[in-house]
């Protein structure tokens, strides 16, 4: 059978990916944060089709990314986390992260306490959510609810979001 070959944890859950490319979570799943509609104990796949290449679990948000180079996240929205253009409360199944210029596609991504941060295959970063303290790095304070570039003239590989630092 399929083993592990990454975990990420949030606040109060936690989401695998496996080496056959399914993607599980479980725990607390008030916002969706899960993938699906219920707490669990135990892994339950997340139903969005597939294969999954990475994941990064937020505080109370998921994102992970598809092997067609798509972004998705789901769970709290409160600050536009999920990059969906929306501030919707929830979302109990993944969306899709909106498309920048119709580029390149994403190779990783980092949750953060209610921000995330993408890097897309061209080598550029992007984020979107709070931005109280310039967490983003797009040299302002302000929310952003879709993805905003990050100093357009590094060449980034990977990213990691901290509470309210990335």
């Amino acid at each position: 059978g399929a083993i592990w070959a990454d975990v990420s944890t949030g606040n109060s859950h936690t989401c695998g990916l496996k080496n056959d490319g399914t993607l599980w979570c479980w725990g607390s799943n008030g916002y969706g944060q899960c993938g699906h509609n219920q707490d669990s104990t135990t892994p339950r796949a997340v139903d969005a089709g597939g294969p999954w290449t990475s994941v990064s679990a937020g505080f109370n948000h998921t994102c992970a990314t598809k092997i067609d180079g798509t972004l998705w996240c789901w769970g709290q929205n409160l600050n536009g986390e999920l990059g969906d253009g929306t501030t919707t409360y929830g979302r109990w199944t993944p969306a899709q992260v909106g498309q920048v210029d119709g580029g390149p596609g994403w190779s990783g991504v980092g949750g953060g306490y209610a921000h995330t941060c993408g890097v897309r295959t061209d080598g550029t970063m992007w984020g979107w959510g709070d931005n109280t303290t310039g967490q983003l790095g797009d040299g302002t304070t302000v929310r952003k609810e879709s993805p905003v570039q990050v100093d357009a003239g590094a060449d980034w590989t990977q990213v990691a979001a901290g509470g309210n630092h990335s």
